[in-house]
């Protein structure tokens, strides 16, 4: 039996999601020109603002992809990617602890029999499973960050993980975003290039997964 205090908790989050989903559909649905009009106005604080709103993002469920792609249209290939890997990283370091503090302070989730050994592997295997999550985005970026809290993976492997795991998304969303104001068609090639791989690494993730075991 699931304990009423696990209900009221999911219960809870559910809505809060379904809120903040509201929110962002109804006042931050801005495109990229607006955002990096928006960001570049803050003049010098212009990068370190960037890198705090990143870290924040989590928070109101704004797309990651969309803020990303920005990073490169306002500050160029690699500053941007410079910029967007740590925002990331610390967005989904911040939410990480949020989660994994919440589920101590209020009481660990209790987890059904069924998925007592999906946890176990999860654990376990931690930095395998968040890096292939990572870098092959099907699934949502935070709800990785949120599940990986619950499932007790180590701090440790959870930043390295996400750290290797979004270099190559950073790099495609930089190039795409610096292509619009730099013009160099090479950025194209790179970005087709990434895609292929990731296209394979896609094929391959259940073998990987299962030799993660």
């Amino acid at each position: 039996m699931i304990r009423k205090t696990t209900i009221y908790k999911v219960i809870f989050v559910s809505f809060l999601i379904i809120f903040l989903l509201w929110i962002n559909h109804r006042y931050l649905q801005v495109s990229p020109v607006e955002i990096r009009r928006w960001i570049l106005s803050f003049g010098w604080f212009a990068p370190i603002f960037y890198v705090l709103l990143f870290t924040l993002r989590p928070f109101v469920l704004f797309p990651a992809s969309v803020l990303a792609f920005t990073g490169g249209f306002a500050f160029g290939a690699g500053f941007g990617f410079s910029l967007t890997l740590l925002g990331a990283t610390s967005g989904a370091i911040l939410s990480f602890v949020v989660v994994r503090y919440s589920n101590y302070r209020f009481g660990n989730l209790d987890w059904k029999r069924r998925t007592k050994e999906l946890q176990q592997k999860v654990e376990g295997r931690g930095f395998y499973y968040v890096f292939l999550l990572r870098v092959i985005p099907v699934i949502n970026f935070d709800l990785v960050s949120y599940v990986t809290a619950l499932a007790k993976v180590r701090l440790s492997a959870y930043f390295l993980g996400t750290l290797l795991g979004i270099i190559p998304g950073t790099i495609m969303y930089s190039l795409l975003g610096a292509s619009l104001v730099e013009g160099n068609e090479s950025y194209i090639i790179i970005v087709g290039l990434i895609v292929l791989l990731l296209v394979v690494l896609l094929a391959l993730q259940g073998r990987i997964l299962r030799r993660a075991k």
